[in-house]
């Protein structure tokens, strides 16, 4: 989670990272050959062609087939499949970011599903469709009115509205600045080493801000619930860092960077595999949450985007 932060003038910053429907069915219809001249107009051939209708007629209904429309991770629209065919080495995924069993679908209301890639590491993320796009996440923290909206397509980046209350906001501002936490404000470093054990190397004239962490207050606890949910990850607190929270006075910056490690860095009080392709892990996605605003500046820049963001 990122959050970015203003205050009088000044912007705090806050972090902890943990990543065309349709409906068509198919209609099969039977069709039955027979030789009328070979029947007589008896009874028992009467009770004969009967039977043989009603045989014909339940025969086609249990070959109904249920289809979905599958679509790509990126919301492109792959083909209409028998549930029969969805092979086991994808996942499958609905509308509402659910993980679904594909012959579940069927009953759906909106037999639509995104596949994805079945192997570890291999979470499922919201496809950005196109700029504009909005949809309505549910099943965060019991919320009805958080939405996600597409501000640019690669790479990804939404707008999470309605994330985060002014009452947290200010909570996590105030457990920044108390004197009683131990990873109160403090300049700001870079780098993989423990907080706590930085000294003047990891300091660098590419980050000006100031820095503080909240890994135990229960605002915390409830944003890293969220941002879980929000990103249909099991949530796991291994798999997060502690929420950062950033104060950026006038004139301080973090200039351009990835949030990711590149595969191969090392870590100087050990190891540690940051190829996530291969069994190692990395950081999956970063949540900005603006804490307060200014009069100018407090902006995040994604200079790769196309146009410019």
């Amino acid at each position: 989670l990122e959050c970015s932060i203003g205050m009088a003038g000044r912007k705090l910053k806050s972090k902890s990272r943990n990543k065309g429907a349709g409906q068509v069915l198919n209609d099969q219809k039977s069709k039955s050959k027979g030789d009328c001249a070979t029947w007589a107009l008896t009874a028992a051939g009467l009770v004969a062609l009967l039977a043989t209708a009603i045989g014909i007629r339940n025969s086609t209904s249990s070959q109904t087939k249920c289809t979905v429309t599958v679509l790509d991770p990126s919301g492109i629209f792959i083909g209409t499949r028998d549930v029969a065919e969805l092979g086991a080495q994808h996942k499958y995924y609905d509308i509402d970011g659910l993980q679904v069993q594909p012959q579940h679908s069927c009953s759906a209301p909106n037999r639509t599903v995104y596949e994805f890639p079945k192997r570890d590491g291999k979470h499922f993320v919201w496809p950005p469709g196109y700029v504009g796009k909005r949809v309505k996440v549910k099943g965060v923290d019991g919320r009805k009115t958080i939405e996600l909206e597409t501000l640019s397509i690669r790479p990804k980046v939404f707008r999470v509205h309605n994330f985060i209350s002014e009452d947290e906001a200010e909570g996590l501002i105030k457990r920044a600045t108390d004197p009683s936490n131990p990873y109160r404000l403090r300049r700001s470093t870079t780098g993989t080493e423990d907080w706590n054990k930085k000294g003047a190397s990891e300091i660098a004239s590419t980050r000006t801000s100031e820095n503080a962490f909240d890994i135990s207050s229960e605002i915390s606890r409830r944003i890293f619930k969220r941002a879980f949910q929000l990103l249909r990850v099991p949530f796991r607190m291994c798999q997060a860092d502690g929420i950062q929270i950033l104060r950026y006075d006038k004139k301080q910056a973090y200039d351009d960077h990835h949030d990711y490690f590149a595969k191969g860095v090392k870590v100087q009080t050990g190891t540690f595999d940051f190829d996530s392709e291969n069994g190692g892990s990395n950081r999956f996605a970063t949540l900005f949450l603006y804490l307060n605003d200014v009069d100018q500046g407090g902006q995040t820049v994604f200079p790769l985007a196309d146009p410019s963001l």
